[in-house]
């Protein structure tokens, strides 16, 4: 159900109109209630990389965290204490465009299993078409000489 919600709310975002600060916080909570917050490793990821994927702003979503869902705002706290006073840190390189697209090839995973088996059928030929167009990967390299 959780998943269902995300999934809705992440729809709402794509459209194209502009969402309500209210539409947009409960998109944010659609998000953490998934565990979409979370890597394949189960660490937390960092509030400007949550910023990142929802197209927020890294402080709005920490206030959001801290008043809507305390128990992760204290664990992701313990995970980064921040820098340290006065210190000035390097901030963590933002997702790579392979990170993106692969975010994006779960979605439409998500979204697929949902289609009718006709349509599954037409977005397969999609794919495989796509797949067609991108360049071969190079051989391996090869121990003989």
């Amino acid at each position: 159900m959780r998943e269902a919600e995300w999934q809705a709310a992440a729809a709402n975002m794509d459209h194209g109109v502009q969402l309500k600060p209210t539409e947009r916080r409960g998109v944010f909570r659609a998000f953490i209630r998934a565990r979409k917050h979370k890597n394949r490793a189960g660490q937390h990821l960092s509030y400007r990389d949550i910023g990142a994927k929802l197209g927020m702003n890294h402080n709005t979503l920490r206030n959001w965290m801290e008043k809507d869902f305390p128990d992760t705002f204290r664990a992701m706290s313990k995970e980064d204490p921040g820098p340290a006073p006065g210190g000035l840190v390097e901030p963590p390189p933002g997702p790579s465009v392979l990170d993106g697209v692969r975010q994006d090839l779960d979605r439409v995973a998500t979204l697929a299993l949902s289609l009718p088996p006709d349509q599954r059928d037409i977005l397969a030929r999609d794919l495989a078409s796509l797949l067609a167009k991108l360049p071969a990967p190079p051989p391996a390299p090869s121990d003989e000489f």
